[in-house]
């Protein structure tokens, strides 16, 4: 009975290798994922499998959190026919900001910005889906080739590094 204790910190240990080992990585192939447009009805990711696909993935409160790499991709240019880059609002992580208040925000963002590409996760679907893992308080980034293969994912603040990485990888799929 006096191992208990330690046995169940090893199990507690082993548990959280073993879902860190099933979270989506770099390599893995995603599958086509149902999500939200702004006015809540249902759709499929556009262009997953048609042409390399950039996914901004952010918890509403922290929309700034790769504010960099954000302006960064704003720069590129990168042609729309050869790329697709959007945002999926994770709603579910947002309690305390109103579904219709931040889909209402999103609608306005579109007609202010014709280029913005933004869509909503009202119920971690993408997470569950892809297995995402925890994503709160996260500005989740997913770099997807037109095979569906994940190149890159990071979930938080990328580095100067990771952003060249990820424009460099972009720039290489879509000559």
């Amino acid at each position: 009975m006096r191992n208990m204790p330690l046995f169940s910190i090893i199990f507690i240990l082993l548990c959280g290798s073993f879902t860190s080992l099933l979270a989506l990585s770099p390599g893995d192939t995603v599958r086509p994922a149902e999500i939200r447009d702004a006015h809540n009805k249902p759709m499929m990711i556009p262009s997953l499998g048609e042409k390399p696909v950039l996914i901004f993935y952010p918890d509403p409160d922290v929309p700034n959190q790769n504010k960099n790499f954000s302006e960064a991709m704003k720069k590129t240019n990168f042609p729309p026919a050869r790329f697709a880059g959007m945002g999926i609002v994770n709603l579910k992580d947002a309690p305390f900001i109103p579904d219709s208040l931040i889909r209402f925000m999103i609608r306005r963002e579109i007609e202010a910005d014709k280029r913005a590409v933004i869509y909503t996760d009202p119920d971690r679907l993408l997470q569950k889906a892809w297995r995402l893992g925890d994503c709160n308080n996260k500005f989740v980034i997913i770099l997807i080739d037109k095979n569906m293969k994940v190149l890159f994912i990071k979930k938080g603040e990328m580095t100067q590094e990771e952003i060249d990485r990820v424009i460099g990888l972009i720039r290489e799929m879509v000559k």
